[in-house]
C-alpha cells in the first residue's frame, strides 16, 4: 500500500488526502449543541450561557461528558491553529535569516576579488 502524504489544511482537522475534511470541532460543537439543547439555546459571545437554569445542566450525564470533550476539542484546535501560525512565521524568519546569511557571504567573496589596498598581498599569501 502506498504511504499518503499528511496535510493539514486551515479550517479542516488533520487528515488523509483521500478523506474528507472533517468540520472543525466547532462546527461540531454548534451542532451537538443544537441538536441536545436546541438552536434557541441562550448563547453569550457565541457559547453556551452558563447559568444554574442553564440547559447544559439539564442534560444527561454521558451527554454533558460528550459536551466537555468537544469544548476542550474547540480549545486545542484553536491552539494548534495559533501555533500553526506562529510556526509559518518563525519559518520565514529563519528563511530570511538564512538568505541574509549567504547574500552576506557573497558580497565578502565579491570584495576579496575586488582590487583595494593590500588585496595583492592577501592573494599571494593564500
Amino acid at each position: 500500500m502506498a504511504e499518503q502524504e499528511f496535510k493539514m489544511e486551515p479550517g479542516a482537522v488533520n487528515r488523509m488526502d483521500d478523506q474528507p475534511a472533517r468540520p472543525t470541532a466547532a462546527v461540531q460543537l454548534r451542532e451537538f449543541e443544537d441538536r441536545h439543547m436546541g438552536e434557541g439555546t441562550p448563547r453569550i459571545a457565541g457559547k453556551l450561557e452558563d447559568g444554574s437554569g442553564a440547559p447544559r445542566h439539564h442534560l444527561p450525564d454521558d451527554v454533558k461528558a460528550l459536551h466537555a470533550k468537544l469544548e476542550r476539542l474547540v480549545v486545542l484546535e484553536n491552539d494548534v491553529s495559533h501555533k500553526a501560525g506562529l510556526l509559518a512565521a518563525a519559518d520565514a524568519a529563519h528563511r530570511g535569516a538564512v538568505t541574509a546569511l549567504e547574500n552576506a557571504h557573497k558580497e565578502i567573496e565579491q570584495h576579496k576579488l575586488v582590487d583595494h589596498p593590500g588585496a595583492e598581498s592577501q592573494r599571494q599569501d593564500a
